[in-house]
């Protein structure tokens, strides 16, 4: 997710691993041509990946790693630690926040997500599908408030000039 314009610029459905990570990194890669830095979480093999894919465009990567232990008797929880990785990454922006809101929104706007239900999905296809098409409604169709304007994701990098209209079925 792009920090500025919210713009969502890549996803991938596959395991959380090294191989996927990489495919991840060159994916994204194919689909930027100015990124300045880069933030992720504290998942072991993002480093190597990401330098592989970009270390050679001058980006700056820097992760944010969350503790998952607390320490209970003492009722202290691990302050997230920002780690640069490599480049000059700025530290106000080694931050996950920013895709943590639509992750939230994607959860609770898709009943795919709950189990239990007719719509749980069954399948990867069914789950690819489905954020492909939640991805897509992101970008193009809501305006984000945190634009400081009525404009979509896709509006703010000039990839549309209008929003998408919204289409139900009684309109």
């Amino acid at each position: 997710m792009d920090a500025d314009s919210k713009l969502m610029l890549a996803s991938a459905v596959a395991p959380r691993n090294a191989v996927a990570a990489l495919r991840f990194m060159f994916d994204l890669r194919s689909r930027v041509s100015n990124i300045r830095q880069l933030t992720s979480d504290g998942f072991y093999a993002h480093e190597g990946m990401v330098e592989d894919a970009f270390a050679d465009d001058g980006v700056d990567f820097g992760m944010l790693v969350k503790p998952a232990t607390t320490d209970v008797e003492n009722r202290s929880i691990p302050r997230p630690r920002q780690r640069p990785v490599f480049g000059n990454p700025d530290p106000d922006r080694i931050n996950t926040s920013y895709v943590q809101r639509p992750n939230l929104s994607l959860r609770m706007e898709n009943r795919r997500y709950t189990r239990q239900t007719n719509a749980f999905s069954k399948t990867l296809e069914t789950t690819a599908t489905m954020l492909a098409l939640w991805f897509t409604y992101y970008n193009f169709v809501p305006t984000h408030r945190g634009l400081g304007t009525a404009i979509t994701p896709a509006m703010a990098p000039g990839l549309t000039n209008s929003p998408t209209r919204r289409v139900g079925l009684w309109s």
